[in-house]
């Protein structure tokens, strides 16, 4: 591997940007986490990286795999805004404005529909634009490179890679649920939190064995209300009362006077605040609803199977709203949740 001297002495602009991208990869990785490395290297990683592959396959092939370092592109479209090179930077935009709110689906197969569709529309001119401003994406590239030279400063010495549990720590720090949950149809977020809240029910028993039944029923109740009022789609009656109880559960699990006292304090406190925390979402008292909380619960825990159905959950009924057009009146039972699930209202248009 060269020495960042030799290749910053580099005059030729590919053989610069090839250069510094192979030393940016051996250093941190191929699995790098974007978020847990400086904007100037993941701007040139995720630049060179994607551009490559767009080159030599177009859009339609880029979008047929996912792209495990960025899944939902935020950085990549970011890294082309940073340079100084609107020719890429604006056919970038134009081929993610094909996607719903920006954003491509999950499914690799949607992706590349969604871009196939947009594409023809513009008679080819989505690709054709991209490849077109490869050379001034180089040169642009190169440039910034050059200009942000004391940046790179160390990148072709070992580096200490992150613990596979720092790692966990970094992925937390941005996950799709905790950046998409703003994005939903009103209704299909009130669905997720309150999935989030009965996804976690099950954990009680364990946390505070030999509660007063009321407890457990106060909860329960509360996540029935939840998925009742995003079922009908509209605010419960009794919301307010529910809450209450529930916040007095969460309270009782955490005094030190409880009798019989849990096992796990914090955790039934948890529980309980996380079925409160749905109804206060649609109360308008509460807007990060029950997902912060249940993800606290779920890494106290250490329970990673039940944070990745959580995940898949979020995913599913992300999809079925951009699929289905969903609006803010629509209304979401909590079947959607079973993958089995198959539409049968008329608002549930899917195409």
């Amino acid at each position: 591997m060269p020495a960042l001297a030799d290749v910053l002495a580099t005059r030729d602009d590919f053989d610069l940007c090839n250069g510094l991208f192979r030393l940016l990869v051996a250093h941190h990785g191929e699995a790098f986490d974007p978020a847990a490395v400086p904007d100037e290297h993941r701007t040139v990683l995720l630049v060179w990286l994607t551009t490559s592959v767009i080159a030599n396959q177009g859009f339609n092939g880029f979008f047929a795999v996912d792209l495990p370092v960025d899944p939902d592109y935020r950085y990549t479209q970011a890294a082309y805004e940073a340079l100084d090179c609107e020719p890429a930077a604006g056919a970038v935009r134009r081929v993610f404005d094909a996607f719903p709110d920006r954003v491509p689906p999950d499914d690799p197969r949607s992706r590349v529909q969604a871009f196939g569709k947009a594409n023809h529309a513009a008679h080819g001119a989505l690709n054709r634009d991209f490849i077109k401003a490869r050379g001034a994406l180089t040169a642009a590239l190169a440039q910034y490179i050059r200009d942000n030279a004391a940046a790179f400063a160390g990148i072709d010495q070992p580096a200490s890679r992150p613990t596979k549990a720092a790692a966990t720590r970094a992925a937390n720090k941005v996950d799709a649920a905790e950046v998409g949950c703003a994005s939903l149809p009103r209704w299909a977020c009130v669905a997720f939190h309150a999935r989030c809240a009965r996804q976690v029910l099950h954990l009680w028993e364990d946390a505070w064995p030999g509660a007063p039944q009321e407890y457990h029923d106060a909860i329960e109740q509360a996540v029935v209300l939840a998925e009742m009022c995003a079922a009908d789609g509209q605010p419960p009656g009794g919301a307010k009362a529910a809450a209450a109880r529930v916040a007095h559960v969460a309270e009782a699990a955490v005094d030190p006077k409880a009798d019989p006292p849990p096992a796990h304090p914090v955790r039934a406190g948890l529980i309980a605040a996380a079925a409160g925390s749905a109804l206060d979402l649609i109360a308008g008292l509460d807007g990060g609803g029950s997902y912060p909380i249940v993800k606290v619960l779920v890494q106290e825990t250490g329970n990673d199977d039940l944070m990745e159905d959580i995940q898949e959950d979020f995913q599913r009924v992300r999809q079925l709203a951009r699929d289905g057009n969903w609006t803010d009146a629509t209304p979401v039972p909590p079947d959607v949740f079973n993958p089995a699930y198959k539409p049968k209202k008329t608002w549930w248009k899917v195409w």
